[in-house]
């Protein structure tokens, strides 16, 4: 595992350098897999009851620790090098790219610090350790899972020719299917276009383990032929043919809809069994 680049969302990238001399004096440290696990006290017995009953704990803001080593022949070069790091401060949130024999994946970060000690008694004119923290709100690594990453050839369109996705009829209820890939839950985005003539109020969205509702989404609201629903978790939304619908909209668990590593089953219905929906869920693969 390499971290390779930062790309921050501004359009620039730093590259982390990588030596002949000392190609591995880099290395990382994340604190993904760490869980806010927490149980209170029973007054009076034993033990206690855990805050978070069954469920998975959550987890903290994420932090990714890096060491790395700028190196030059050239005492004079050595000042270029800390400038051209140190441009990463003013940048913002951005990728952080880790390369794992060659595949990729990355965190969206924003530095946080940057400890670069000069000590010219130890040649930090030539060999100059730099150690960054990066902050990570979403505490994973990322990759592309189902959805195709924006390159200028992807559209949405009245035919939601969005991703080039796969969609799948649903007339009055249905089910759709899910196999991310990760080793980490991940939030699935629903998206959807009514395709059919008859008009309905409802849409409601349920991931179920063994017949029992684990996550649910419910959207109530006029829905007509040609609108197109999205309801996109990562961002905290939920918009109709690009309105913001959150006033309509309802869910049973914080991160609205969650897809576990495996096979998922999402059960859609419609509140009118004539009521005609063409759907599909995106997204990331995430791991720890």
């Amino acid at each position: 595992m390499t971290l390779t680049r930062f790309e921050a969302f501004n359009g620039s990238t730093y590259t982390f350098p990588a030596t002949a001399m000392f190609p591995q004096d880099q290395a990382f440290t994340t604190n993904f897999k760490a869980l806010l696990a927490r149980s209170s006290r029973v007054p009076g017995g034993n033990g206690g009851i855990r805050d978070f009953g069954f469920q998975r704990a959550p987890s903290p803001v994420g932090s990714v620790q890096a060491t790395i080593v700028l190196a030059t022949e050239s005492r004079s070069a050595m000042q270029a090098l800390r400038d051209a790091l140190n441009t990463m401060a003013d940048w913002g949130m951005g990728k952080l790219v880790d390369t794992i024999n060659g595949s990729e994946r990355w965190a969206i970060c924003s530095l946080q610090t940057i400890d670069m000690a000069e000590d010219r008694s130890k040649h930090t004119d030539l060999f100059q350790t730099v150690k960054l923290t990066f902050e990570a709100p979403e505490p994973y690594w990322i990759t592309a899972g189902n959805q195709q990453l924006w390159d200028g050839t992807h559209n949405w369109n009245s035919a939601i020719n969005w991703d080039q996705g796969s969609f799948t009829t649903i007339t009055g209820s249905g089910t759709l299917s899910i196999t991310p890939s990760g080793n980490a839950f991940t939030l699935g985005r629903f998206v959807a276009r009514v395709t059919g003539s008859q008009n309905f109020n409802q849409l409601l969205v349920q991931r179920t383990v063994n017949g029992v509702i684990q996550d649910q989404i419910k959207l109530q609201l006029a829905l007509n032929q040609n609108d197109v629903i999205e309801i996109d978790p990562r961002r905290q939304w939920a918009l109709v043919n690009g309105s913001n619908q959150l006033a309509n909209f309802d869910f049973l668990f914080p991160d609205w809809m969650r897809l576990l590593p495996g096979s998922n089953t999402l059960k859609v219905t419609l509140d009118d069994a004539a009521a005609v929906i063409s759907a599909t869920v995106f997204y990331y693969d995430r791991y720890y």
